[in-house]
């Protein structure tokens, strides 16, 4: 009985960390989705200025 109620507690004390794990996972990630968004930085790497040219309507 000892044992089955110190289980229960222990995996009880599990769930709870896992959810708060992922809870903070998914806040973190949904955090740094919206800042991503945000930005509007200039392109730095190559291929995202070529994507840059590529995407953008020309002017002629």
């Amino acid at each position: 009985k000892a044992a089955n109620d110190s289980m229960i507690k222990n995996l009880t004390r599990e769930n709870t960390l896992m959810a708060t794990a992922w809870y903070d996972l998914t806040s973190r990630l949904q955090s740094n989705h919206v800042v991503l968004q945000r930005r509007q930085d200039a392109p730095k790497s190559w291929l995202n200025k070529q994507r840059q040219m590529v995407n953008t309507p020309s002017r002629r």
